[in-house]
Parts: structure tokens; sequence; C-alpha cells
């Protein structure tokens, strides 16, 4: 390795800043490598020691002079070791500073591919930065406009957020603006690739939807039709896939099925009932609006009110009901007590056995 010389011309150079408008990957190569890749944008490498606590290679690029390239570029940052005069880092060897003696920052710029399309050693000003990233963007066959460039970069990043997101129409929507806007970019063939996947997705979807309606296989054939419609609207697949729902509806042969599922996703939807099967508990399960209201009743003076005025089969029904309220509610205390209550109170009754019954389920 070359011999190191510290710079330290780049302190008191830099103009306005816009921090935090650059998504820094600091000692973590790999990962902005996968971000250029995905995005179809080129690589800032920077190497720097660490211990420039004046940060004054990043701010350099957070520039507000920069800010038309902040979106096109993803930057790398990367911590040499310096040993004996001796600068080294493990990227060295995809990135060669040369023999002789440097001064930090390196830069360099690259492809996707890891190619180097360019490469500075301790710019001071930040307009000399602007015009070798417009070369390097040159290069790439980009317009000469960095506003167009910007445009559909953002455009790109939505798209890939929606994406994610799994939101497949707007973030295909997304893409077309990209291509559309008909630049000589990464971003554009990114953007071909991705439009390219989801109109494929989309196209089998549809093709098994409409395999299922062969079949007979209806129900089946409706859900995958409507969540295409729901998951790529507004593609054309989207379109489609509504006309053929609609023709899946109309079909006399098709209706009775469909009415089936729909009653038995309805069934199996139903709220949860109460009942007196002291082993049912969990169909006796209670909102927490409820509990609180159990609580009072169990508690308080209304509880004890009617404790005084009514009957014993009417006091068990009420403990017991309390109990298999808590069951389902995982408050097993206060159902233990409950249930303890029926059974000290009034043990040779059919209560008493309900009670004990829902003590066992407890253990």
């Amino acid at each position: 390795m070359g011999r190191y010389r510290l710079a330290l011309a780049l302190v008191g150079t830099l103009a306005a800043t816009c921090q935090g408008a650059v998504r820094w990957y600091t000692n973590d190569y790999e990962g902005g490598l996968e971000v250029a890749r995905k995005s179809g944008r080129p690589m800032v490498i920077i190497f720097h020691t660490a211990d420039d606590k004046l940060r004054t290679a990043k701010k350099l690029f957070e520039s507000e002079m920069l800010a038309p390239y902040h979106r096109q570029f993803v930057f790398s940052y990367n911590e040499v070791e310096v040993k004996n005069g001796t600068m080294s880092h493990g990227l060295f060897h995809k990135y060669n500073p040369g023999d002789g003696a440097h001064s930090l920052p390196i830069i360099f710029f690259a492809d996707t591919d890891e190619k180097v399309l360019g490469k500075m050693e301790n710019p001071s000003r930040v307009g000399e930065i602007a015009a070798e990233m417009a070369a390097v963007l040159k290069k790439l066959g980009g317009p000469g406009s960095a506003k167009k460039t910007r445009e559909a970069q953002e455009a790109l990043d939505r798209g890939n957020a929606l994406l994610a997101k799994k939101q497949f129409g707007p973030a295909a929507k997304c893409f077309k603006e990209v291509v559309d806007l008909n630049l000589k970019l990464p971003a554009t063939e990114t953007a071909k690739k991705e439009l390219a996947k989801l109109e494929e997705m989309a196209a089998k979807q549809l093709e098994a939807a409409r395999a299922d309606v062969k079949d007979k296989a209806y129900p089946e054939a409706a859900r995958k039709l409507a969540e295409l419609d729901e998951a790529f609207s507004p593609m054309p697949a989207a379109r489609e896939a509504r006309e053929e729902l609609a023709k899946l509806h109309a079909l006399p042969e098709a209706k009775e099925a469909l009415a089936k599922a729909v009653k038995k996703e309805a069934t199996a939807q139903a709220p949860p009932r109460h009942t007196d099967d002291p082993n049912d508990i969990a169909g006796d399960f209670f909102t927490e609006e409820e509990l609180d209201a159990l609580d009072k009743m169990a508690g308080g003076d209304e509880a004890k009110a009617e404790e005084k005025g009514a009957d014993a089969t009417a006091e068990c029904r009420r403990l017991l009901s309390f109990a298999r309220g808590w069951i389902a509610n995982k408050q097993n205390a206060k159902a233990r007590e409950a249930l303890e209550k029926v059974i000290a109170k009034y043990p040779d009754t059919l209560y008493a056995d309900q009670a004990k019954a829902l003590l066992e389920n407890l253990k």
C-alpha cells in the first residue's frame, strides 16, 4: 500500500449543508451495493479514517449544492485502518488507490457491476464533486438535466417502497412513469425489469383464475380475481380480472357455489355465543366492556342487593356466568373465587357440579 498523508484541507471549505439528505452506508459496503443494484443507482465509495470527527468528507457530499444528486447515487462510507503510516482496507482489492502517497478522503464512483467510473482525492470544493458526479451520470447515458434524472430516481424509489408493501398496481404505475420519461439511465432499466415482473405476476394469477373457472372451482376463482383486481389496479390485468369476475357472477351454475361459499364464510366469522355448558368455555367469551360491567356487578352494591333478594338458582347462574366469562378471558383467579362460592353455599346442587367441572378445567 502507498504511504499515508493526512489531509486537512477540507475543514472550512463548506457552504450550507442539507443535513440528513444523504443515506449513508457506513462500513456497510455490501448493504449499499444491494440497494444500488435494486434501485439502478451508481455508487459513491468514500475512504477516510475512523477519527474524522469533523465528518468533513460526509459534509462535502451533504452540501446543498449537491442536493440534485443525493437521490441519484448510493453513498458508501468506509473507514480505513492506518498503521505505521500505511492505510489499508478490505475493499482496496476492488478500488485500488494506487501506489504512492495519498490524501484522504479517497473517492471512487462505480456502477452496479462495481466498474470504476471516476476517482477523486481530497476535493476541496463542492463544485469539483458536482462536476465529477455529472460526468459519471453522463457516462451512464444520463440526460443533461439533473432535474429529469432526479424525477426518474424519485419515481423509482416510490415504486420500490410500494412494491415492498405489496401494492403492486401503484408500484407498476411508478415504474411506468420512469419508463415513460424515456431517459437513458440505470433507473430506467431497473424500472423496466420490475414492471415486466409485475406484469408477469398479474398474468399468471389471471391465468390461474381462468383455469379454476374451467375446473368449476368458482369460489377459488372469484377469490383470485378479486385479489388481482385489488392488488394490481390500475394495471390492465386488474381491469381484465374485474370483467372476468362480473362474468363469473352472471354464470348460473356459479351463483349457487358462490352463495354457499359466502354463507360458509359468514358462519365461520359468527360472533361467540354464551352457553350453559360448563365444558364449553371458549364459547362464552366476554369483551373488555362486558368484563368491566361483570366486575362491577360481582363486587358492587347491585350484586349484594340481588343476593339478598334472589333465590339460590338465580345466584348460582349469575356466578357460573361470571366464572365462564373470566375463564375465557384468562382471569382464572376471579373465576376460581366465584366457583368456590357456588360449591361452598350450594354443595348438593347441579350448579355445584357444574362449578366443580369448571374448576377441573382450570387445573
